[in-house]
C-alpha cells in the first residue's frame, strides 16, 4: 500500500519528537505504527528509506539542531535530585519485598503441610 503524504508527515513528526525527547527509534516506530495503522517494520523501513534519500540529496535540515543548553538540561533531567535518598528508598522497598517473599514462602509451606495432612493423615 502506497504511503500518503499525511502518513509520511506523521511518521516524521513522531520520530523527530521521540528523538528530541531522548527516546528510542524503536519506541517511535511503535507509536507511529499505532497512529498510522501500519506495522513497526513498515514504519522503520519507510523511515530508513526516507533518511537515505535525504542524506543523498543533502537535505537533512528537517532535524532541528540542539543547543548545548538543551543537551545539558536533558542530561540533568536523567539524574535524580538526590541519588543517595533514592538509593535508600530502593533498599527499603527491597527489604519489604524480601519480607513479603519470606511470608509467602512460610504461608506456602504451612498450606503444603496442611494439604499433605488432609490427603495422608497420620504420616
Amino acid at each position: 500500500m502506497k504511503w500518503t503524504e499525511y502518513e509520511e508527515k506523521l511518521l516524521s513528526e513522531i520520530v523527530i519528537t521521540y528523538i528530541q525527547e531522548g527516546k528510542t527509534l524503536k519506541e517511535a516506530f511503535e507509536e507511529a505504527a499505532y497512529s498510522i495503522g501500519r506495522t513497526t517494520g513498515a514504519c522503520r523501513f519507510r523511515w530508513n528509506k526516507k533518511m537515505k534519500k535525504l542524506k543523498t540529496d543533502g537535505d537533512i535540515n528537517w532535524i532541528p539542531s540542539q543547543t548545548l543548553e538543551d543537551c545539558i538540561s536533558f542530561l540533568q533531567s536523567l539524574c535524580p535530585e538526590n541519588p543517595v535518598s533514592e538509593n535508600e528508598q530502593l533498599k527499603k522497598e527491597q527489604e519489604e519485598l524480601i519480607k513479603a517473599l519470606h511470608a509467602a514462602e512460610r504461608n506456602y509451606q504451612d498450606l503444603r503441610e496442611y494439604y499433605k495432612n488432609l490427603l495422608m493423615p497420620g504420616i
